[in-house]
């Protein structure tokens, strides 16, 4: 009987050694989280309508410098600042950088998830506008873009955001000559 009995015991036993362990090995598991960027053209006007330039470029070049998460008016997490990245941005979105994202990075001194306020992308001033005649070498006036909005990168939140190259009339109607687009930082869907 007491043989019988401790056969019985035996899986509840087991099933307990089995939480407990789960339990604190729940601990020891770092999650990791991700950081997208996404870069795009997009059919969108920030110029005033100019009758000499009514087209849009086939494709641009840029070169990413890096990209900061802002945190307040301070401090910044570098996310990238390493050899630069040559993009070739058309009119569908493409991921151009993708960075995982630690407890480490994403949580404050004290535990507590961080609330980032805005994030910065730099780019090299010089771009291509490629248009169906030849390619143009250009200078960008503004390299850094930012978005000032506040968010936070933790379970079930991954972030993105995308790039926009409002390149909408920016090109000459002879294909010869192309303005510098507006470029604008939106947050998008974390799922790409």
């Amino acid at each position: 009987m007491t043989m019988h009995r401790l056969k019985q015991g035996i899986p509840y036993l087991l099933f307990s050694v089995i939480i407990i362990f789960s339990g604190s090995c729940s601990t020891l598991v770092t999650t990791t989280y991700y950081f997208r960027l996404r870069m795009q053209g997009t059919y969108e006007s920030a110029q005033e309508a100019d009758p000499e330039y009514t087209a849009e470029p086939s494709q641009a070049k840029f070169t990413f410098l890096a990209v900061n998460l802002l945190r307040g008016t301070d401090t910044s997490l570098s996310l990238y600042n390493d050899a630069p990245i040559d993009l070739t941005i058309v009119d569908r979105g493409q991921r151009v950088y993708e960075k995982a994202i630690t407890d480490s990075l994403r949580k404050a001194s004290d535990g507590s998830t961080q609330t980032f306020t805005g994030v910065e992308v730099t780019f090299d001033a010089p771009w291509t506008c490629i248009t169906a005649e030849k390619e143009i070498s250009k200078t960008l006036a503004t390299t850094v873009v930012t978005l000032s909005s506040d968010f936070t990168i933790g379970k079930a939140q991954d972030k993105t955001f995308t790039v926009n190259v409002k390149w909408k009339d920016i090109v000459n109607s002879d294909g010869s000559d192309c303005k510098e687009p507006e470029l604008e930082i939106v947050s998008t869907s974390s799922y790409d």
